[in-house]
């Protein structure tokens, strides 16, 4: 059985929080538009509302030091697609089902063989992408 998990940026103090994805709705604005928010809740606490842009998804996999992977991550990658060590960026392709990599001019599939290659340096939301190549 696979972990389903998430993680958030916490509108209070900016930390990330860790766990399952709310979303609710809590109020209608002054046009009478719904107003959708995003929370983070670990077993049974309350609910801690984070930033929605910065929602990501536990891809279910470790990097080469054991760190657990998450969506927008920024990872180096060894030698897999680039002829020296360049950055990537983890994302859900949707039409394919599955996790991959990618920067401006490549990409390539998250492959649980290749994990000994990968190491989480950063996310979007925190480090601006440097590509290496």
């Amino acid at each position: 059985m696979r972990e389903i998990k998430f993680r958030g940026k916490s509108i209070k103090d900016g930390e990330f929080e860790y766990g399952s994805l709310l979303t609710y709705q809590r109020s209608i604005d002054i046009e009478g538009d719904d107003r959708v928010f995003s929370a983070i809740s670990y077993e049974g606490l309350e609910p801690i509302e984070v930033e929605p842009n910065t929602v990501g998804q536990f891809t279910g996999l470790y990097d080469k030091n054991g760190k657990e992977i998450y969506e927008g991550d920024i990872v180096k990658v060894d030698s897999l697609w680039c002829e020296k060590k360049c950055t990537m960026i983890v994302s859900w392709m949707e039409d394919m089902g599955r996790w991959f990599m990618y920067y401006t001019k490549n990409h390539g599939y998250l492959y649980p063989q290749d994990l000994e290659e990968i190491e989480v340096i950063g996310n979007i939301h925190e480090k601006k992408q440097e590509d290496e190549q």
